[in-house]
């Protein structure tokens, strides 16, 4: 059994979390934005999961680099193009601490390695990001340029030609949250690919406004 500490422990996001955890034999501890529940626990934590909004995460990470224990950001990392040369100044922090830092990749568990066709996302609810931001595992994952659209109540996403349903994507969490668990890994290139191709996505979209 691990204890693992959440940032945003109250958050839709750590719900999910705080499920998966429970169900795997874990427990958890943490603080939500509003300082509730405290931040004790924190150096008995086994590792860190960070699920507050977007403007936080690098904040955070950079308080958590020498914590010497894995962390899990939700992502984007970040939201604007203009900041990626702080995440990248980041980024070699990370690497020159030897920190253990995953980003939340859901979509590697489902996308099937090699695949080619349409990618397109259209789901009403996407958050508070950006729709590019919001789908950067999809457009990370997309071998052609996503159809990336915000106006269904229903959910509709295909990656490369493959159709996922929403139980796809709850199993995919549950097995994000396991084999993190299971073996934490440095995550730095993955991050930076999937927000540059994001970022280069938002200026092909701009230069065709």
């Amino acid at each position: 059994m691990k204890l693992i500490y959440i940032y945003g422990c109250l958050g839709s996001m750590a719900r999910r979390y705080r499920a998966i955890l429970e169900h795997l034999g874990h427990e958890w501890a943490g603080e939500d934005l509003d300082g509730q529940h405290g931040g004790f626990r924190l150096r008995q934590a086994d590792a860190v999961i960070i699920a507050t909004p977007t403007d936080t995460h690098m904040g955070l990470i950079r308080q958590l680099i020498d914590i010497g224990k894995p962390v899990l950001c939700e992502k984007p990392i970040m939201r604007q193009a203009d900041a990626l040369g702080g995440l990248r100044a980041l980024m070699a922090d990370v690497v020159r601490a030897g920190m253990s830092l995953q980003m939340v990749s859901q979509y590697d568990h489902l996308v099937t390695a090699g695949g080619s066709g349409e990618t397109r996302y259209d789901y009403w609810r996407s958050g508070p990001d950006g729709l590019a931001w919001d789908c950067l595992q999809i457009v990370r994952h997309a071998v052609d340029v996503p159809t990336l659209r915000n106006k269904s109540p229903m959910w509709d996403c295909t990656i490369n030609g493959q159709r996922l349903s929403i139980a796809d994507m709850d199993g995919a969490y549950f097995l994000e949250i396991r084999n993190w668990l299971a073996a934490p890994r440095n995550d730095v290139s993955r991050i930076l690919e999937s927000h540059e191709k994001v970022a280069s996505l938002e200026a092909s979209w701009s230069r065709g406004s």
